[in-house]
């Protein structure tokens, strides 16, 4: 006798073939999947990875580059009101940080929903300030920060600025050295190869220059990024990041725009022009304003106005893919989401977030 098998009146053999009777009662008539057990499927999600998780969540981000239409989706994002601004301040391993009208700050894990609230900054600053915050991560320590630089101008072009910067292992700001490089002029800094980045002018006259001032998440130092040769032409510029690469978009006259990618970061050499994107029809004068992702084949998203515009590297053509519940007054809100989960659904299963289970 197959050892191997158990007998027809064996326990084993009488409980397996209970086992199959209440998976077979449990079988919809139609031949589908059959309904497990919700404990069960509390037990296959747990063992997911979020990457997997947040592909049944959220709208298609590959739909707006693959499919003939999309429809957006409204994301349920803490403290949610119809009369609060919400700025995505960055994104780091599936965390995202917001800040809801430009002083409460939050840790948003979209995977699981949950928040985290961040202690106030209490800043001291003169009327008119402005301010600007980057979301960082220090390795080494695991070691989620926030930074944020408070700005006044005073006459003549005079400016003062502080910087605070946040901890989330110790829970707490602490004033740091103030800003180097002048004035800040972006919306949010961009985090990349354990540095954030800001591109900054210490002249906003006739004679314009402007430099990429990096903080170090770990040492928190300042550095300055050398640019790569542009040309003599007259530009608008845009600062992001790509992957995980630093790039600059830089729009020529409403002619082309060009896309730079630093791909070794550190090495001037590597900057790399990935692409000459041409202009489309247009109603007014608009400029490419972000480079948002790029698939392996070739083919790039970018904002466009208030249009979605993907380009193809390979065969040169542009096209708009239709999008719909997209409402205007929320677009740069919804821009600056799908940004962040644009990063999120690139991280690598070994650098989920745990900061908010």
């Amino acid at each position: 006798m197959d050892s191997g098998r158990d007998s027809p009146n064996s326990s084993a053999h009488r409980q397996s073939k209970k086992n199959k009777a209440a998976l077979e009662a449990q079988a919809p008539v139609n031949g589908g999947i059959p309904c497990l057990p919700e404990e069960i499927v509390v037990e296959i999600l747990a063992r997911l990875p979020v990457k997997s998780l947040l592909k049944f969540r959220h709208c298609s981000v590959m739909s707006l580059m693959q499919e003939p239409s999309t429809d957006a989706c409204s994301i349920d994002y803490p403290k949610k009101h119809p009369k609060k601004a919400v700025w995505v301040v960055g994104s780091c391993n599936g965390l995202i940080c917001l800040a809801i009208n430009e002083k409460d700050l939050f840790f948003w894990n979209p995977s699981t929903r949950k928040s985290k609230k961040l202690p106030p900054v209490n800043v001291n600053v003169k009327r008119g300030f402005y301010n600007i915050y980057g979301f960082g991560y220090n390795e080494c320590d695991d070691d989620y920060k926030v930074v944020g630089i408070f700005c006044v101008f005073g006459n003549a072009g005079a400016y003062e600025s502080m910087v605070k910067i946040y901890s989330s292992k110790i829970n707490s700001w602490k004033r740091m050295e103030d800003f180097k490089g002048g004035v800040p002029l972006d919306d949010s800094g961009k985090f990349a190869c354990g540095k954030l980045h800001w591109s900054a002018s210490r002249n906003l006259g006739f004679h314009f220059r402007w430099d990429i001032v990096s903080l170090d998440m770990e040492s928190e130092v300042y550095g300055i990024v050398e640019q790569p040769n542009y040309g003599e032409r007259e530009f608008d510029s845009t600062l992001g990041v790509l992957g995980e690469c630093i790039c600059i978009l830089c729009n020529y006259q409403y002619i082309n725009a060009d896309l730079w990618v630093l791909k070794e970061y550190g090495v001037k050499e590597s900057w790399t022009k990935v692409a000459t994107i041409p202009y489309v029809d247009a109603p007014g004068k608009l400029l490419y304003s972000k480079a948002l992702f790029m698939l392996q084949n070739g083919e790039l998203l970018l904002v466009f106005g208030m249009h979605f515009i993907v380009y193809n590297l390979e065969d040169n053509s542009v096209r708009i893919p239709d999008t719909s519940n997209l409402i205007s007054r929320l677009f740069w809100k919804g821009i600056s989401i799908l940004r962040a989960l644009f990063h999120l659904l690139q991280m690598k299963d070994k650098g989920e977030s745990q900061l908010i289970a």
